[in-house]
C-alpha cells in the first residue's frame, strides 16, 4: 500500500516528502517532488527541444519544391546540405563524449549528496545534543524552573544558527523583506520566534544584539553561569553533593563544546559547496552534450537498413518523443544535485526546519516542567523469567490483534493504562502550552 501521510504527520518529518520504494509505477508518474517540476519551468530544457524539433522538421521536410511540387532550380534542401557537410554523427560516435560526461554528472550527484545526508544528520546531532544536555539538568536540579533557565540559552542558540544560515543566503539573493526565505533581522527573529515563546528576555535580546564576538558561544556562556548558580543552590539545600555538581558542569561544557562544533560545521558545510570549475564544467557539458545529440538525433533511423537492403524511410519520429525524456532525465539529475547542495528554503527536498526545532523544545520542555518521578511503594514487582535465559522465543509482537502471537512480549492485551494525576491543574510544574512556529515555513 502507498503511504499516506497526513499534513499533520508530514509537518513533524525533516524531510516530509516520503515514499515507498515498492510502489515504483505510482512514483513514476508523481509529480511533486520529482525532476520533472524542477526541470519544467528550466529555460535551457525548452530550448533544446525546440532547436532539435526545428532541425528535425528542416532535415526531413524542406523539400525545394515549389507549390505545383516541381524542383526549384538551384535549391538545395537542408538533408542533401547536411550529408554533404554536416552529416549527423552515429550514436556510436557519441558513446565517448556521452560516457564522460555521465562519468562526471555521476560524481557531482553524489558529492552533493554527500553534503545533503551530512546535513541531515548534523541536525540531528545539534537536536540531541542539546536533549543530552537538558536529561543531565533534570537529574541535577530539582525546581523546573530552574532548569528551564538553563536549557533555554541552547535552545536560542539552535535556531539562531539557522537563522544566521537564512539570513546569509537571503542578503546574498537580495531578497525582499516580505519574501518567505528572509527570516528578518536579528532583533525581529529573537523577539518573533524565542522571546514569543519564553525562550529569552527582552534584556537580554539587547545584550545579544550588542554582543560582537560569536552568538552560539554567548549562550554556551550564559547556560554554564546559570548551571553553576543553580547547581550552588541545590548544594545549600542538601540536595547535591560537591562533585556531583562538578561532574554535572563538566558534562556540560562538553555538551555546549560539541554543540558549538556541530554549529560551525553546520555553517562551514554550506559555505563549501562543490568547487565552481567543477560545477561550471558539468553545466557546460551538459548543455553541449544535449545540443550535440539534438543534432545527431534528426537522423536518428539513418543507419539502419530492411532486411531485404531495400530503402529505408528517412522520416523517422522516434526522436521527438525521446529527445525530450532524455533532456529531462538530464537536466534533472544537475538540477536534483544543485538543489541538494542548500537544503534551507522552501524547495520539495529541502529540509523542514519546524522539525527540528518544534522537536527539540517540546522535549525539553517536558523534560523541564513534566513531573516523572519514580512512583513510592509501588507493589508491582517487575521480576522476568529467568528461563528465557538462553532461549530463542520471538519476543516482538508487532500485532495490534489481541490474541494474535500470544508468546511474544510486546502486546497490547496486557499494557497498563497510564494517568497523568501532574500537570494539568496549573501550578510551578504545569507544562507551559506549545508555541505557534511560523517563523521558518
Amino acid at each position: 500500500m502507498p503511504f499516506s501521510i497526513s499534513a499533520e504527520e508530514r509537518e513533524k518529518l525533516v524531510i516530509g516528502l516520503q515514499y515507498d520504494p515498492n510502489e515504483s509505477l505510482k512514483n513514476l508518474f508523481k509529480w511533486r517532488g520529482s525532476i520533472f517540476s524542477f526541470v519544467f519551468w528550466k529555460l535551457q530544457a525548452w530550448f533544446l527541444v525546440v532547436v532539435h524539433t526545428t532541425l528535425w522538421g528542416m532535415y526531413h521536410y524542406h523539400k525545394c519544391e515549389d507549390s505545383d511540387g516541381r524542383l526549384i532550380d538551384g535549391c538545395v534542401t537542408t538533408r542533401d546540405y547536411l550529408n554533404k557537410h554536416l552529416y549527423p554523427p552515429s550514436l556510436r560516435d557519441l558513446a565517448p563524449l556521452v560516457g564522460a560526461f555521465m562519468f562526471g554528472m555521476i560524481f557531482y550527484l553524489q558529492s552533493s549528496y554527500s553534503v545533503y545526508r551530512e546535513f541531515y544528520f548534523n541536525g540531528h546531532q545539534i537536536s540531541g545534543s542539546i536533549k543530552n544536555a537538558t536529561l543531565i539538568v533534570r537529574a541535577a536540579v530539582t525546581r523546573p524552573q530552574d532548569r528551564w533557565d538553563v536549557v533555554r540559552y541552547l535552545l536560542v542558540s539552535q535556531r539562531v544558527m539557522y537563522w544566521e544560515a537564512l539570513s546569509r543566503t537571503a542578503r546574498w539573493k537580495r531578497l525582499p523583506e516580505d519574501h518567505p526565505e528572509n527570516p528578518g533581522s536579528l532583533k525581529e527573529f529573537l523577539e518573533r520566534e524565542c522571546h514569543s515563546t519564553q525562550l529569552i528576555s527582552r534584556k537580554e535580546i539587547i545584550l545579544c544584539i550588542a554582543w560582537k564576538g560569536s552568538f552560539h558561544q554567548l549562550m554556551c556562556s550564559w547556560a554554564i553561569q546559570k548551571l553553576r548558580e543553580v547547581l550552588r543552590g541545590e548544594m545549600g539545600e542538601s540536595k547535591l553533593s560537591e562533585s556531583d555538581a562538578a561532574n554535572t558542569i563538566q558534562r556540560f561544557m562538553e555538551i555546549c563544546t560539541n554543540l558549538r562544533d556541530f554549529t560551525s560545521k553546520l555553517h562551514q558545510m554550506l559555505l563549501i559547496p562543490v568547487p565552481f570549475p567543477y560545477y561550471h564544467l558539468i553545466e557546460s557539458m551538459s548543455f553541449a552534450v544535449l545540443l550535440v545529440v539534438a543534432f545527431a538525433f534528426i537522423n536518428l533511423n539513418g543507419n539502419l537498413r530492411p532486411p531485404d537492403d531495400t530503402i529505408l524511410s528517412p522520416q523517422s519520429h522516434i526522436s521527438v518523443f525521446v529527445y525530450p525524456m532524455m533532456v529531462f532525465v538530464t537536466l534533472g539529475i544537475t538540477e536534483m544535485a544543485n538543489k541538494m547542495q542548500d537544503p534551507l528554503g522552501t524547495d520539495e527536498v529541502d529540509f523542514n526546519v519546524n522539525a527540528y526545532l518544534t522537536d527539540t523544545y517540546v522535549l525539553s520542555l517536558a523534560q523541564c516542567f513534566q513531573p516523572g518521578d519514580l512512583p513510592v511503594n509501588d507493589p508491582e514487582v517487575c521480576t522476568p523469567a529467568l528461563t528465557m535465559l538462553g532461549s530463542t522465543t520471538n519476543l516482538w509482537n508487532h500485532s495490534p490483534i489481541v490474541g494474535r502471537n500470544v508468546g511474544g512480549i510486546v502486546g497490547r492485551a496486557g499494557s497498563a493504562k497510564v494517568v497523568d494525576k501532574g500537570g494539568a491543574g496549573g501550578g510551578k510544574d504545569a507544562t507551559p502550552p506549545p508555541p505557534n512556529h511560523a517563523g521558518y515555513r
